[in-house]
């Protein structure tokens, strides 16, 4: 069994929340503003666009919106900074043609990278969900609890995954994963 687990960068990521009728213009707005497809069925993510490279909400590193809920997203951004944290919400905000609240929460979540064939088996003990890829093939998001703990979990490619855990169970989720030194 092959798994590697990594920080998700040397920083902390942007992470803003996106509330809206998922029926409205704003999630398609939302899509343009940042140069992707906005993700059209829940429980689904989208990955591409700018990330906010212009210098006002991000570095370039690209993008990811999680859907998480049935009128709630998750904007994953590039590293994290105080100004490109500002620049992301306000530009979601701005580029809204409809009622949406748009939050930064970059301070209330860690992501981890898992990568490697074996992550499917490695998350197996710690988590109830079947990761198998028949049942959750690349491009799926959940919540879900793994040690015991809320967390999020994607796949935005194969063998490639995606650990959002907050920060007071971060040390706690690693040492279950066996990686007492990641948290």
């Amino acid at each position: 069994m092959t798994a590697e687990l990594t920080r998700g960068g040397p920083r902390p990521r942007l992470l803003c929340t996106v509330c809206a009728d998922p029926a409205g213009p704003v999630p398609a707005a939302l899509g343009t503003e940042l140069g992707l497809a906005w993700p059209g069925t829940p429980g689904t993510l989208a990955t591409g666009g700018d990330g906010g490279g212009n210098g006002e909400g991000g570095n370039g590193q690209g993008v990811s919106v999680l859907w998480l809920g049935p009128d709630e997203w998750l904007v994953l951004g590039g590293a994290w900074s105080a100004p490109a944290a500002a620049g992301l919400a306000a530009r979601l905000r701005a580029a809204a043609p409809g009622p949406a609240a748009v939050v930064d929460v970059s301070a209330g979540w860690s992501v981890l990278t898992l990568a490697g064939a074996g992550v499917p088996d490695l998350l197996a003990g710690c988590c109830a969900l079947d990761l198998h890829p028949r049942v959750c093939p690349p491009g799926r998001v959940a919540q879900t609890l793994l040690a015991g703990v809320p967390v999020v979990l994607a796949q935005p490619a194969r063998a490639h995954w995606l650990l959002l855990v907050r920060p007071s169970v971060l040390a706690h989720v690693t040492g279950w994963l066996g990686y007492p030194g990641a948290g």
